[in-house]
């Protein structure tokens, strides 16, 4: 997976600096691979019970700490979406978040560049309206 500007490629979402904390947040929770869960159901309160997050749900959670909302269409959470997306090069999954989790192909370490290139990208998103 390359960083670059993959969403240009796509909708240009309207980012906020709370999205960019969003993600802050979601990538900080996801701190090393022991906090990693890698059997995505969409159910967050295993993970928060346990420590353990998904990539989803460190994003919905991460969301409803910065915001009080869990709102899965948050621009942070669609440009995480996005560059899943195009890293499947526009292969349709109906949960791309829960299937790039939990694919035997997707390390730990393609988490973490999935939410590198993110908030890279959100920041960009934000230099360019000031």
């Amino acid at each position: 997976m390359q960083s670059g500007t993959v969403i240009d490629r796509f909708n240009f979402f309207r980012v906020t600096r709370e999205d960019e904390l969003i993600l802050v947040t979601a990538d900080k929770m996801l701190k090393d691979y022991s906090a990693c869960n890698q059997f995505d159901d969409r159910q967050c309160e295993d993970d928060r019970q346990e420590g353990k997050w998904s990539l989803y749900c460190a994003l919905v959670e991460a969301c409803y700490q910065v915001t009080g909302v869990e709102d899965t269409q948050r621009a942070a959470i669609q440009i995480v979406r996005r560059i899943i997306d195009h890293a499947n090069r526009g292969k349709v999954a109906v949960h791309p978040l829960m299937s790039f989790n939990n694919s035997a192909n997707t390390g730990f370490s393609d988490v973490k560049k999935v939410l590198s290139i993110a908030i890279d990208e959100a920041r960009k998103q934000l230099n360019l309206e000031n």
